[in-house]
């Protein structure tokens, strides 16, 4: 190796220092994280992965990409370390039970609402048709 190709290596080397345009992330994920203020690698690794996660338009597959991409440069975001999860699978599964238990969360919310919803349904016909045969009853007479 010359001396040449040690200097390109070490100019194409993605430090903490380095835009995230290093990254080589998605044209959506690069405009997101943009939008959201990140500027450098080492504005994402102050960060824990529930900052992420809990982020407004949230997406999973972009927080999982997130997460591959910054491993496979050697980052990690804080308290992830690779002592406590030796691979970005341990971390994404614990984050996939909670997005599990949230999405379940929101469906038993909206089933309760929609049950609330036809219990009125029922309540308003229950009540036009007792009205409906107090006047028979009137007319009747």
């Amino acid at each position: 190796m010359n001396v040449a190709e040690t200097i390109d290596i070490l100019e194409e080397a993605v430090t903490v220092c380095s835009d995230i345009a290093e990254l080589d992330l998605c044209v959506t994920d690069y405009n997101y994280y943009r939008k959201l203020g990140f500027q450098t690698i080492r504005q994402f690794l102050q960060h824990d992965a529930w900052f992420f996660f809990n982020q407004p338009v949230y997406s999973f597959h972009r927080f999982e990409r997130l997460l591959r991409t910054l491993d496979e440069y050697g980052f990690r975001l804080v308290g992830c370390s690779k002592e406590q999860y030796p691979s970005v699978d341990t971390i994404t599964e614990q984050f996939r039970a909670e997005d599990r238990r949230r999405f379940n969360e929101e469906l038993e919310k909206l089933r309760l609402e929609d049950q609330r919803e036809q219990s009125r349904i029922r309540s308003r016909r229950y009540r036009a048709r007792q009205k409906e045969r107090k006047t028979q009853l009137l007319c009747a007479k």
